[in-house]
């Protein structure tokens, strides 16, 4: 990193630096301002990197006065009037984005997570890509909190992101204790993890988990929506990898979307239910291989999830696979004081 001073010369540079789609670091007297040029879409997608800033959230855009202000955004007559009182000066006006018609059409873009299954270093992971993305949404299908060993810090990433949350059926069985399905079996295990998890959550971390809605719908581009659920739109644990042609029409058949994503598996799957397509972005927190017997499981060292796009009639799917700091994921839950760490460091190859 080079240290500039506050010459002609070094100013150039900076400003070279920034024309170069590279980050520039300057002080004022109220704060210091980590820059990159508002006309390099890379190199802001690198600034809201580096700030580990929701891709949602706006970004300042300095202008040199109200005439290069209009080339960015509608200035209405009370903004115009605090401009010409305020400016030059630490005064910021919020109006309207100017974009223009070719812009309007540019892809919308979401990000679909699943399967956390508190495991914050992974979900860090998937943030950190999603925001070189140029993402505008991101929604989660649910089993974020239990099983892994940071459910409290993976609670309040979710809670920054202010982004919706399907409940799973380890979500539910985390609050609750019920089982959701007769066909899985829960270990003492399974139990003694349930106990500490809820150990490692606040009232309000609790009161966060039980918002999440059974079902979220996403309106899309020209009319279209996105339905998101867990298992099912009527249960947590319907659609598996193997399930029949005629129970996937009648589970998912009959919806009033284009896009149907579900969870659960753990696995990335592309299926055609009618005239709508059924998506499941894998799992960010454990992901594996369900066809490998018992004798030779083991757990993926990448984390899953997908890019849905909508642009005007059109549609696309895209799957991410990104390599995780395994070694990170098992030193903080040898740390933990998790119960039963043991079985998790074997499927990772650890003893």
């Amino acid at each position: 990193m080079d240290i500039l001073q506050q010459t002609p010369a070094d100013m150039e540079q900076a400003c070279d630096a920034l024309r170069a789609g590279k980050l520039v670091i300057w002080p004022s007297p109220l704060w210091y301002g980590l820059s990159a040029s508002a006309l390099n879409a890379e190199a802001v997608r690198r600034l809201y990197h580096a700030k580990r800033r929701d891709v949602r959230k706006a970004l300042l855009v300095l202008t040199q006065g109200a005439e290069d202000a209009e080339q960015y955004g509608h200035l209405n007559p009370i903004a115009r009037q605090l401009i010409e009182v305020f400016w030059p000066g630490y005064f910021g006006v919020i109006v309207e984005k100017k974009v223009d018609e070719k812009a309007r059409r540019t892809r919308m873009r979401i990000a679909v997570i699943s399967d956390i299954h508190g495991n914050c270093v992974a979900l860090d992971a998937v943030l950190a890509d999603i925001r070189r993305q140029a993402v505008q949404h991101i929604v989660c299908l649910g089993d974020a909190i239990q099983g892994g060993a940071q459910p409290a810090e993976t609670v309040q990433c979710l809670r920054d992101l202010h982004c919706p949350v399907v409940m799973g059926n380890a979500d539910a069985w985390l609050l609750t204790g019920r089982e959701t399905s007769s066909q899985e079996q829960t270990s003492p295990q399974q139990w003694a993890v349930r106990e500490w998890s809820l150990a490692q959550l606040s009232n309000e971390d609790r009161a966060f988990i039980e918002q999440f809605q059974p079902t979220v719908e996403l309106s899309l581009e020209a009319d279209k929506k996105l339905l998101c659920f867990h298992g099912s739109p009527h249960s947590f644990d319907d659609i598996l990898p193997n399930t029949s042609e005629e129970d996937f029409q009648r589970l998912l058949g009959g919806q009033d979307a284009m896009l149907l994503a579900g969870g659960h598996t753990h696995t990335q799957q592309f299926r055609r239910c009618n005239d709508a397509w059924y998506v499941n972005p894998g799992s960010v927190g454990f992901a594996y291989n369900w066809r490998l017997p018992q004798e030779e499981f083991h757990a993926d060292p990448w984390e899953e999830y997908a890019l849905i796009s909508s642009e005007q009639e059109q549609i696309g799917v895209e799957f991410r696979h990104i390599p995780f700091d395994v070694e990170s994921m098992l030193e903080v839950l040898q740390c933990s004081g998790r119960p039963y760490i043991e079985s998790t460091l074997a499927m990772y190859g650890r003893k």
